[in-house]
């Protein structure tokens, strides 16, 4: 595992996710669900000035900034120190949460479409689910997070499927892993597509067979097979983040699109109606010049 830097240490709270952040200055970011976060990397983000070398202003006192030096060193060893024992609590309460989690788990299974209703209520995961998704997630049975033993070296999240027409897996796992160099990657199960029902494969110009590129993508299930680089996947953080913590929130309270996404849509809505009225006017404009006269454009 990467070594501790001296860095800074601080907390911010998710709302949505309900959980303390605990930024270890590094770059690499493990969110451990509904809990602490560490940002761990081997080296400080910013790295210590070298003072003597420093174009230190003549009017300053250089014994002054050796006194706030020594004093900044034993703030970023006791920030060493903390980012230690808050990673030990964290991995006794994720200890302590496994049994609450599999319980819900047991009930969860009793309610209906639970999990394919808690994506749709997603303001940002129901825009990557098409309605082919939508069939397949009415057998999701459930979905779960699991940390690593190591809570700084990855977690994965696994959905259990029930026996469905479109593949044979009953379980799909998507892993997440961070290097000793602080470098996110991630790993999928195959899934294994009965004959004729790969929803990642393209179909549209006749270009079939043909895998789609996260995030370009026209099928939820592309999202498995990116498996390239962990940065930047929203989908996963969304899960973590946010539906594992608290689905039953999602459940009951579907998310509504934000004011900006709102208005955007009524934009692009203006838009193809302009292009519609263009259209209209370019096929009068075409039968008047093709009739030859005004009558067949009214007509029209």
């Amino acid at each position: 595992m990467a070594a501790y830097g001296p860095v800074d240490v601080s907390f911010r709270n998710n709302a949505n996710a309900s959980k303390f952040v605990l930024l270890v200055g590094g770059i690499t970011q493990l969110a451990v669900p509904g809990s602490v976060v560490a940002l761990m990397a081997s080296q400080p983000k910013n790295p210590r000035p070298d003072n003597e070398a420093a174009d230190v202003p003549p009017e300053v006192d250089h014994d002054i900034l050796e006194s706030v030096d020594s004093v900044q060193e034993a703030i970023d060893s006791l920030n060493k120190k903390a980012s230690v024992e808050i990673l030990k609590v964290e991995q006794k309460f994720n200890k302590l949460r496994k049994p609450h989690y599999e319980h819900r788990a047991e009930l969860l299974a009793k309610i209906p479409n639970f999990w394919h209703t808690v994506f749709m209520n997603h303001s940002h995961l129901r825009k990557v689910i098409t309605e082919e998704d939508q069939k397949v997630l009415a057998y999701l049975r459930a979905v779960e997070v699991q940390e690593f033993d190591d809570i700084t070296s990855g977690y994965k999240i696994n959905f259990y499927f029930d026996e469905n027409d479109w593949f044979k897996n009953d379980c799909i796992t998507k892993e997440y892993h961070v290097s000793e160099k602080g470098e996110p990657t991630a790993t999928s199960t195959k899934i294994e597509w009965k004959p004729g029902m790969d929803l990642t494969e393209m179909t549209d110009n006749g270009r079939e067979g043909q895998k789609r590129d996260y995030p370009h993508q026209s099928s939820f299930f592309c999202w498995f097979a990116f498996d390239r680089n962990a940065v930047g996947d929203v989908i996963g953080d969304y899960i973590k983040d946010e539906l594992w913590p608290n689905p039953l929130q999602y459940y009951l309270n579907p998310e509504i699109d934000s004011d900006e996404e709102v208005e955007e849509d009524l934009l692009d809505e203006e838009d193809d109606e302009e292009e519609e009225e263009e259209d209209d006017e370019d096929g009068q404009e075409l039968a008047y010049d093709e009739a030859g006269g005004e009558d067949v454009a009214k007509s029209s």
